[in-house]
């Protein structure tokens, strides 16, 4: 019989790692949690929050858990995974939460008995650091994972406690995932951002006066931190390159029926985007 997973680690809490154990106290308060941060603030607020141990280095940690979620920024994440594969002593599965995969590739892990499963959960807001975090963020949320490979039992043990948490697991590959996030989430920060600075850019029209829910709803994501945001642009470029060159037309496309008031046109695209985007939320 496999056994429970008891005691886990969180590298990084900013947002989705103070989420993380919101969520995980909230399932079951008698889980073990640890926590490492470089920032003092943040680990004062760890401390007095549900973790039963707070670092500052990884190294500190006991040689023994079960799970490590590593919750740092997409450029830390390989080196962390196999500093910690070098610490930990036990078994244990390490996963991340970054939102692009490929630019990981394959850690190097020390021990036979450690399993590296890519992950990402599909939420977030557009705050940033621990103060920000609530289980409610990660509530109910999609999951992606990457199997790896070779298989490994540890796969189905990590997936099935996800499925506990509450999450909807979703499995994809490593290229598939990045091709599928760059238009779910990276290519609408840039369309948001693309909207704040394209209003900015029309001097003298008093439009930040009269900004309310449809400005808000829309842009919302364009106060997500612009470190993130360059990592994922340049990340993941090519399939984003290849969503604003489609994009490109269609912007042609339907500046040709402004000119020429071609009421159908609009209206049928206006139409298909209502029915599309009801259809994908509802998945």
């Amino acid at each position: 019989m496999t056994a429970p997973i008891r005691t886990i680690a969180i590298i990084g809490l900013g947002l989705i790692g103070g989420s993380l154990a919101d969520l995980l106290h909230e399932h079951d308060p008698d889980l073990v949690l640890l926590g490492v941060d470089t920032d003092a603030r943040t680990r004062e607020l760890a401390k007095a929050a549900w973790f039963s141990g707070v670092y500052t280095h990884l190294s500190e940690l006991p040689q023994s858990v079960d799970l490590v979620w590593i919750c740092t920024p997409l450029e830390l994440i390989r080196e962390t995974v196999e500093a910690l594969s070098a610490h930990l002593q036990g078994p244990a599965i390490l996963t991340d939460v970054g939102s692009l995969k490929g630019r990981i590739g394959s850690p190097l892990l020390s021990r036979d008995n450690h399993v590296f499963i890519p992950g990402h959960p599909m939420a977030g807001t557009e705050k940033t650091g621990f103060e920000a975090s609530a289980a409610v963020i990660l509530s109910g949320a999609k999951y992606l994972l990457c199997p790896p490979t070779p298989a490994s039992p540890q796969y189905d043990r990590f997936a099935k406690f996800l499925t506990e948490l509450g999450f909807r697991v979703k499995e994809l590959s490593i290229q598939a995932h990045d091709e599928a996030v760059a238009l779910a989430s990276h290519f609408p920060y840039i369309m948001a951002c693309l909207t704040v600075s394209s209003a900015d850019a029309q001097a003298g029209i008093p439009y930040a006066q009269v900004v309310s829910s449809g400005f808000r709803d829309t842009t919302r994501v364009a106060s997500a931190s612009p470190r993130w945001g360059t990592e994922v642009c340049l990340g993941n470029r090519d399939a984003l390159q290849k969503a604003l060159a489609t994009t490109v037309n269609q912007i042609e496309e339907f500046s040709h029926w402004l000119a020429s008031a071609d009421t159908t046109a609009i209206e049928r695209f206006l139409s298909h985007c209502r029915k599309t985007r009801n259809e994908v939320m509802d998945q």
